[in-house]
């Protein structure tokens, strides 16, 4: 599951091209083959930051990627992404 805030997907680049939900969508494909939540947010982070560039979103970028695991597997590992 994943949950996005309005800024993460309303965030501008230097030439005024907003990131937009369809490049979120790809950003979670690239990244979706990642064993765990926290490297699939990672991804979607890194590649917005590439997209801003130098510059900062204008508004909070928050991101929230929850995973299913099956019975019985340990969350031993997942944690916080660092910013």
């Amino acid at each position: 599951m994943v949950a996005w805030s309005p800024g993460l997907t309303g965030a501008i680049d230097a030439t005024g091209t907003l990131y937009g939900e369809r490049r979120l969508r790809e950003a979670l494909g690239r990244s979706a083959a990642q064993d765990d939540a926290a490297s699939v947010a990672a991804g979607v982070m890194a590649d917005l930051h590439r997209f801003c560039g130098s510059g900062r979103p204008d508004d909070d970028a928050t991101l929230l990627v929850l995973r299913r695991l099956p019975e019985g597997e340990s969350s031993a590992g997942e944690g916080r992404i660092p910013r």
